[in-house]
């Protein structure tokens, strides 16, 4: 048991996270109680898969490392910080966009401490990695990427489809800072 050897599945959970927003949008066009109720569980243990998997440190932080951005940006060794990426765009975007989803579901779905739980973990994740590009903000992979990608995914665009966290419409670009 443990990782898989094979690179471009290794630490790739990002299918778990848009498996979530399927279901979640089954029930944003339906108002199906019934679907959502038995959607939830699967969608409440991909959750708590990613909160065993990176937890909050001390500081109330999620550091998540060893990770990979889908296929592209893989972790070639665990033990090495330079050769992996930490905080992958497409895993913190899905996180963003399943947590405030089922946070908004109906309380007679979910607990109130459910929801403090997801809230907290929400507030800890890092931020969308962003840099400044001519003034431009320009949405990275992950930060600490390592030295080559292994093949040519538009990672970045995962924050547009399947998370609709950005796109050209009056969307609030609220998660998008500059670095400073």
């Amino acid at each position: 048991f443990g990782a898989s050897r094979n690179r471009y599945i290794r630490f790739h959970w990002t299918g778990g996270l848009e498996l979530s927003i399927l279901m979640l949008d089954r029930y944003l066009w339906t108002k199906d109680l019934d679907t959502l109720q038995q959607h939830l569980p699967v969608i409440q243990s991909i959750l708590s898969a990613f909160m065993h998997r990176f937890p909050q440190n001390n500081m109330g932080v999620i550091d998540m490392f060893p990770s990979q951005s889908l296929e592209t940006w893989q972790c070639n060794s665990p033990a090495n910080r330079s050769d992996c990426v930490t905080n992958p765009t497409p895993d913190i975007a899905g996180l963003i966009a399943v947590l405030k989803r089922t946070i908004a579901l109906p309380e007679s779905v979910v607990s109130k401490a459910q929801r403090e739980i997801w809230k907290n973990y929400l507030k800890a994740l890092p931020e969308i990695p962003v840099e400044s590009v001519n003034g431009e903000a320009i949405i990275l992979p992950g930060t600490g990427l390592p030295p080559k990608p292994h093949n040519t995914e538009n990672v970045e665009l995962y924050t547009v489809h399947p998370y609709r966290l950005y796109g050209v419409s009056t969307v609030s670009y609220t998660h998008l800072t500059l670095p400073t």
